[in-house]
């Protein structure tokens, strides 16, 4: 029964009682919570660095303890590998208007577009996070959104992102098909693009990188933040998780004993120093300057996205 809970990665811990009688009929009685094991990934781990709250929160930052220097190169080996220097891909430029005529038909409402999740076929103005105003309440202007119009999964082709405040939707045209793909949607707040390939979600204390597959799965995703508290800062960093298990990192007994474990995100994190966090981080945050240039670049309005 553990076992099965510990897919879902939750299991209610309950008190157990003991209660012992002796031949003379006296009694003994024990009550304790046991430590369970819910996720494969806890073994090895010490009980007391296992916690359940979401990104540390409600745990003690005081008693939290610094990686060593050996763990800590291991961790910078790690993140060395990473394909942080994203890159906004043009595409097949010979093709770039033939792709352009395609998704203009999906911005006027003359073609619908398959949602890869459910199989719907729907028009933009159907799309539950798009509105299009009835007259009475304008919830949404088409002409007041930028598209980005960029190879998007890296297979030469331009795809049509669609970004707003509180979603992301990107589309991708099949050509063998004649078909226009939900190739990716994001419903949450604080997420950008990184480049072809890659997105990321910042709300300036947690950051999340992630390298998406063609199919716009997640490939690997990484996170790392810096959270203060009364006495000071805490820096601290995630392994990256791998979709390929082939690719997945193994954790020595050592690692573990040197982490906090998520029991919510079923995740690893590492209390570094800001020195180390910075050495760790400088990458993306350069990723992150460079994104609003790159964009820039393939931002089109709605009138140079549907002009004839």
């Amino acid at each position: 029964m553990v076992k099965n809970l510990a897919r879902c990665g939750y299991i209610r811990r309950k008190k157990i009682i003991i209660k012992a009688v002796d031949d003379y009929n006296n009694e003994a009685i024990l009550e304790f919570i046991p430590d369970v094991i819910i996720n494969e990934e806890e073994i090895g781990v010490p009980i007391d660095r296992i916690y359940d709250s979401r990104q540390l929160e409600g745990f003690s930052y005081e008693e939290m303890e610094f990686v060593d220097d050996e763990i800590y190169e291991k961790i910078k080996t790690v993140y060395s590998v990473i394909k942080w220097d994203g890159e906004f891909e043009r595409g097949n430029e010979d093709e770039f208007e033939y792709y352009r005529r395609k998704f203009r038909e999906l911005l006027l409402f003359e073609r619908t577009f398959i949602d890869s999740e459910t199989g719907e076929k729907l028009t933009l103005k159907d799309f539950p996070p798009i509105k299009i105003p009835d007259g009475i309440e304008a919830t949404y202007d088409m002409e007041s959104y930028k598209y980005y119009f960029f190879d998007m999964d890296g297979d030469g082709a331009q795809e049509l992102c669609i970004p707003e405040v509180s979603f992301w939707a990107i589309f991708k045209y099949d050509k063998n098909k004649d078909e226009i793909i939900l190739w990716k949607r994001l419903d949450a707040s604080f997420y950008y693009l990184g480049g072809s390939r890659i997105i990321f979600w910042s709300n300036g204390e947690l950051n999340t990188f992630c390298e998406l597959n063609d199919d716009g799965t997640e490939e690997m995703t990484v996170k790392f933040f810096s959270c203060s508290y009364e006495n000071g800062t805490v820096y601290c960093v995630e392994m990256p998780q791998y979709i390929n298990e082939e690719e997945q990192i193994k954790f020595s007994k050592e690692v573990k004993r040197q982490c906090y474990y998520d029991r919510w995100a079923r995740t690893y994190f590492f209390r570094v120093t800001e020195e180390q966090y910075k050495e760790l981080t400088k990458d993306y945050y350069k990723m992150k300057d460079r994104v609003q240039e790159g964009s820039e670049e393939v931002t089109y309005t709605y009138e140079e996205m549907i002009r004839e």
